[in-house]
């Protein structure tokens, strides 16, 4: 059976190959309108942000690759409410000398969830 590159592997992935060629063709044609909306239709169907363990997965991977931004975006897109977001937001404060910050994050996330990835940091940032 041959391989399907569309997705390059990844789930969702044709659909941002649509919207790159959508951007293409756009900018091609002189429509740099229609170019700027196919991508906020890319945008908005990103997929929700991921839940908890799943969260702390994708965020520490985004790290391990130098990937700072994306990880803080999946954090925020759940909210520093949530402590499994809190840990990833305080880790990266922890990584930019902000300790202070990290532990005004995690006081309140391991709180919420004793047993969480929040506590779990807020012990390693106080040793």
């Amino acid at each position: 059976m041959p391989h399907d590159t569309r997705s390059n592997g990844r789930a969702g992935g044709g659909g941002r190959c649509l919207a790159i060629a959508a951007c293409v063709l756009a900018l091609a044609t002189g429509g740099a309108m229609t170019a700027s909306r196919a991508l906020s239709v890319q945008r908005s169907q990103a997929a929700p942000a991921p839940a908890g363990e799943e969260l702390a997965r994708a965020a520490a991977r985004a790290i391990a690759h130098g990937e700072r931004d994306k990880a803080e975006a999946l954090a925020q897109a759940r909210g520093a409410g949530d402590p499994d977001a809190a840990a990833v937001l305080a880790r990266l404060a922890i990584a930019r000398g902000r300790y202070e910050d990290a532990e005004a994050l995690l006081r309140p996330a391991r709180d919420a969830s004793p047993r969480g990835g929040a506590a779990l940091e807020l012990g390693l940032l106080l040793r």
